[in-house]
């Protein structure tokens, strides 16, 4: 074969390797445009798309968008980034956080989610999900006694488990603060170094029985705790409560590490209104148990799957550090789902709290306000966009010919659009991998049909061989005879355990 020849079948392979290259740059950005890129339809929402009729396309939805014309499977978001639900009670926020949950316990991660409502429809809805997907699952809650305890405080470094104690309280006298901080961390190192379990009912013995602030060798006298009085009586009024059962096991206890490396899920359910100060103290010790998980798994990066923590009411539990929770959990692996009823909630933490929190987000969830500086804000928050504003002069309501051209920047989402939101009925924003707005109404999860199946399908061998051992069992059996029944239930036939194809959603009505 002459050189001539090589060269130009080379030439050939070269041109062939550019064409194709070409080919699927085109290809790319043919898919780009179809499936990717957010300005298939347009990103201004009006009034009428409120009322557009609903149509299912596809029976395992999670919701139905306005702008598509077909219910979707929220597949816009970027689930590895957090979630920001604000919406007023009663219209369709739970809802929300459901379909979320769902998603993720299906796609195996680790759930948490935290309850400062306590509601128990909540809870038997979680549970429903988890074993429907065979999710193992925890719940504290006052509503259920189970014999599970969780220890917010088990795991951690002196300082850190110190400062998680400390942020629960509010504290007046800049004095007995130092003072108090100084005694309680103090006590939690004696803990430590006598390798005495970790809990918040062995602080306030130890507190007692080994630490005063003028002399630490001494043991409690009245005078000795004047300066820490208030610290005891912070900590026995949580002790004493109707929670201490759910923060103080320090056996086994159930914590954010353990919950994560099991792969399980854990509802926490918290009544603010039942127990509105000391709930909202202990839904801040659990959030900060979470923070510290995220701290100590970029040190050990020790679990591979992620974790999914739903803080609802979150403005009502939430500590000024709680902005760094938001800043850097995600390179832990963690993302957050914040739910509550608006801005004004999380300026009650303090006044910048609000900006910081909503800085470091990428998916929102804007639900029906009645406040217009709220509706004011989500509109902001989604943006505006260029159009063409024509003007034509009239005179004596005749045109005569005359007007303007102008360029003006417009809501995507006007203040008036969030006000006048249905149940069920969201604005969404998400930000990566496109820049996406859209009109969105969830579908209930229909948890009755769900525990149906569960129960359907549960496995009952060992009710089977109780129910046949007794219909064997006779007063004058004797001990061979007892074995031998035993033996035959053991061999009796088991119910195959199997999972079918289930319609999780139903329309809100």
């Amino acid at each position: 074969m002459s050189k001539e020849s090589e060269l130009s079948k080379l030439n050939i392979l070269e041109w062939i390797d550019k064409k194709s290259e070409m080919l699927f740059d085109k290809g790319a950005c043919v898919y780009d445009l179809i499936f990717e890129n957010s300005h298939v339809y347009d990103n201004k929402l009006s009034e009428a798309d409120l009322e557009l009729p609903i149509k299912r396309t596809n029976p395992y939805g999670f919701a139905y968008s306005y702008k598509r014309r077909q219910d979707i499977e929220l597949n816009q978001f970027d689930y590895n980034k957090h979630f920001v639900i604000i919406g007023k009670t009663g219209h369709g926020k739970n809802v929300a956080i459901d379909n979320l949950i769902e998603k993720k316990m299906r796609e195996g991660e680790s759930v948490i989610f935290i309850d400062p409502k306590g509601d128990p429809s909540a809870m038997h809805g979680f549970e429903t999900m988890a074993k429907f997907y065979g999710r193992k699952h925890y719940v504290l809650s006052e509503f259920k006694s189970n014999g599970q305890g969780g220890n917010p405080i088990f795991t951690g470094t002196v300082q850190s488990i110190t400062e998680r104690i400390f942020d629960m309280f509010d504290w007046d006298n800049p004095y007995y603060r130092d003072v108090n901080f100084s005694v309680l961390n103090s006590a939690v190192k004696y803990i430590k170094s006598q390798h005495l379990p970790m809990s918040l009912n062995e602080i306030q013995r130890v507190l007692r029985e080994k630490f005063t602030p003028k002399d630490k060798s001494k043991y409690k006298k009245a005078t000795d705790l004047e300066d820490i009085s208030d610290l005891l009586t912070k900590l026995d009024q949580l002790n004493t409560s109707i929670y201490s059962p759910l923060i103080n096991n320090s056996i086994d206890p159930i914590t954010v590490d353990r919950v994560r490396g099991e792969g399980a899920c854990l509802y926490v359910s918290l009544s603010t209104l039942g127990h509105p100060k000391i709930s909202r103290q202990i839904g801040k010790l659990f959030m900060q148990e979470v923070m510290y998980h995220c701290y100590d798994q970029y040190k050990r990066d020790s679990y591979n799957n992620k974790l999914f923590v739903v803080f609802d009411e979150f403005g009502s539990i939430a500590v000024p550090t709680a902005a760094e929770l938001i800043d850097k959990s995600r390179g832990a692996g963690v993302s957050l789902c914040l739910a509550f009823q608006g801005l004004s909630n999380l300026k009650q933490v303090s006044p910048t709290f609000a900006q910081n929190i909503m800085t470091n987000i990428d998916n929102f969830l804007f639900g029906h306000t009645n406040e217009p500086d709220n509706a004011e804000r989500m509109s902001l928050y989604i943006g505006t966009s260029e159009t063409t504003n024509l003007t034509r002069q009239m005179e004596f309501e005749s045109e005569t010919g005359l007007g303007s051209v102008r360029d003006v920047r417009e809501y995507l989402a006007h203040p008036d659009i969030f006000k006048k939101l249905k149940i069920g009925q969201y604005v969404t924003l998400s930000k990566q991998p496109h820049f996406c707005v859209d009109l969105i109404k969830f579908y209930m999860i229909d948890f009755v049909g769900m525990n149906k199946h569960v129960l359907a399908n549960r496995p009952r061998v060992s009710e089977e061989r109780i129910d046949f051992v007794n219909s064997q069992l006779k007063a004058e059996s004797t001990a061979s005879e007892l074995i031998k029944i035993l033996e035959n239930a053991k061999t009796n036939k088991k119910k195959e355990e199997g999972r079918t194809k289930f319609v999780l959603n139903k329309e809100v009505l």
